[in-house]
């Protein structure tokens, strides 16, 4: 739950470049090509998994705003040769601001489905690791919007 309004929240988190302001194992996001949180926009992030960096170029590839009190979502897609990363941000509006929820699916390919236990529970972690940083993104957010309706 957040203050934000939910068109704000989806706005800000469809644009991932935004990730490694919330997200602790992102160390750098860029957008790569087209308008940022829109269909078709590509982003390169970088993430910290241990000792190793891991690059993987996300393509937003669905998008509804928040209308009428209806959630909007986003949902990006990243692929690599060992697994692919379907994430939805889905966010509600509510009477005090929004609600978000951010879902993601990590699907192994090949042999390396062979990790898919011991890769969840660590996905687990770094899920709420960035979790937190949601929060706070978030907060952060509704700080912002009541600074400008003042």
């Amino acid at each position: 739950m957040t203050d934000a309004p939910a068109q704000r929240v989806l706005d800000h988190l469809a644009d991932f470049a935004t990730a490694a302001e919330w997200d602790p194992g992102v160390t750098a996001a860029a957008l790569l090509s087209g308008d940022p949180g829109q269909v078709g926009a590509r982003y390169r992030v970088m993430f910290s998994f241990g000792p190793r960096r891991i690059p993987l170029e996300y393509v937003v590839m669905d998008r509804r705003d928040p209308l009428d009190g209806e959630p909007g979502y986003v949902v990006l897609v990243a692929e690599s040769g060992w697994f692919t990363s379907h994430d939805t941000i889905t966010v509600t509006p509510t009477s005090s601001g929004s609600e978000m929820r951010y879902d993601a699916i990590l699907t192994l390919h090949g042999l390396g489905r062979i990790m898919d236990w011991p890769l969840h529970q660590s996905f687990q972690v770094i899920g709420r690791t960035a979790e937190q940083g949601l929060r706070e993104a978030l907060a952060t957010l509704a700080t912002e919007q009541d600074t400008r309706t003042e």
